[in-house]
């Protein structure tokens, strides 16, 4: 005759088992997904606002950058809960620095600013990839 507080004791490992897995799957998951959207939703405006820099044209830009520098702001919070506080300070200042060189005639540090602000989001999603380099 078996133990019964065995199968409860086992029951309750194959439940935190499970827990354990959902939770690292979701922690996997849920950063990746969400900064890939955030970028998906400004990869165009900020390639559109480097080439009206290149042509000069930082008035459409700045209309542009503060549209991407609002979604940023708008995530921020949420960014901070999965991502470095530093690499989210730095799309986010990079963001807010873009929309002030807009108001300049600078259009060679904006177009430097709105790469870094690539950088920084293709920085932010290969961060979270599953490999053993991130792992350690």
């Amino acid at each position: 005759m078996r133990n019964p507080s065995f199968n409860g004791m086992s029951a309750a490992v194959i439940s935190g088992l499970i827990l354990s897995a959902a939770l690292i799957i979701t922690m996997c998951v849920v950063p990746k997904r969400l900064i890939c959207s955030l970028y998906s939703e400004n990869k165009e405006s900020v390639r559109t606002a480097i080439e009206l820099a290149e042509s000069g044209e930082n008035e459409i830009a700045l209309q542009l950058i503060k549209k991407v520098m609002d979604n940023i702001e708008n995530r921020k919070n949420t960014l901070l809960l999965f991502f470095d506080h530093n690499d989210v300070v730095a799309l986010s200042g990079a963001a807010g620095t873009a929309y002030e060189l807009a108001q300049t005639d600078d259009p060679a540090q904006l177009i430097a600013e709105l790469r870094e602000i690539e950088k920084s989001f293709e920085y932010l999603i290969h961060t979270n990839d599953f490999s053993i380099y991130n792992i350690l």
